[in-house]
């Protein structure tokens, strides 16, 4: 993501919520001042495996037009820096360029400064949702976002979570573009040991205990066994029908919890499409 102020004059703000920036070969993102004000916000994003194939590159570059100028400056607020090439580029040299509220990083230049941490997220194979033993899980400060990344409410335990995806008792996530006929990698995350039943629906039901309709026979569908570490991981093979281009699938897992009470994990939505 390249964002260019053109001009002494040119104002730039740029503001990124929940959003998922991976495997970039350049930069994650990137934002060059022309002298006027620039900024860039990032809030719950997650930056991942962006940089590492060409040396010098890193998730988040800025460029100013000369080295006392404190534009463009970054706000960044509960985001995690995961596999990239660098975290963030020359931030040794331009310090104040940068604001920081508790992100998850790889860099530990920026360790401690605003809250920030240094260590693993703990994702679940190829996915980005987190184990129980992430370091995002429980640390970011109430009161940001009301949502995540699939539109869920966050804060439900009373903790804020660091990153795109909110953290639940059972986690469900995918990875990979829903190509009919490719492979979707699936994931969850939950107490340890613990069996789940992941359900796929074509409709969202709202006012109801789930959040989806589920399909007509063939449900609760899968049915799965957290390990000892609370991580469960298999690949899907998407069918090549043509008639499922187009039509959003939601999946939603349940599993109980040691009270004896059943736990929903965030409905989870894919549009499957053909492969270009």
């Amino acid at each position: 993501i390249h964002a260019e102020a053109i001009g002494p004059d040119a104002q730039l703000v740029l503001n990124v919520e929940n959003t998922v920036i991976s495997n970039f070969g350049q930069h994650g993102i990137q934002v060059i001042g022309g002298g006027g004000p620039c900024d860039l916000t990032m809030n719950s994003c997650n930056l991942v495996g962006n940089g590492v194939s060409i040396p010098g590159k890193a998730a988040v570059s800025l460029v100013t037009p000369d080295p006392i100028s404190q534009y463009p400056h970054a706000n960044l607020f509960s985001n995690i820096f995961h596999a990239n090439g660098g975290d963030i580029q020359d931030f040794a040299l331009m310090p104040g360029n940068f604001s920081f509220e508790t992100n998850l990083l790889q860099d530990t230049a920026a360790d401690g400064i605003g809250g920030n941490i240094v260590g693993d997220p703990d994702f679940v194979g190829t996915t980005m949702i987190m184990g129980a033993n992430s370091l995002a899980v429980g640390t970011a400060p109430l009161g940001g976002l009301g949502h995540d990344f699939n539109g869920n409410l966050r804060a439900l335990d009373g903790r804020g979570d660091i990153g795109a995806f909110e953290h639940v008792p059972y986690n469900f996530g995918v990875d990979g573009q829903a190509f009919l006929g490719r492979t979707l990698g699936l994931a969850m995350s939950g107490p340890p040991g613990h069996t789940f039943a992941l359900l796929a629906g074509w409709e969202r039901s709202f006012g109801t205990t789930l959040g989806i309709v589920p399909m007509a026979g063939g449900n609760p569908g899968v049915i799965g066994q957290l390990d000892l570490n609370g991580k469960w991981t298999t690949d899907f093979r998407l069918p090549a029908k043509s008639w499922l281009a187009g039509n959003t699938v939601y999946f939603q897992a349940v599993g109980r919890l040691e009270n004896g009470n059943n736990s929903l994990s965030q409905v989870v939505e894919i549009t499957p499409t053909f492969s270009p």
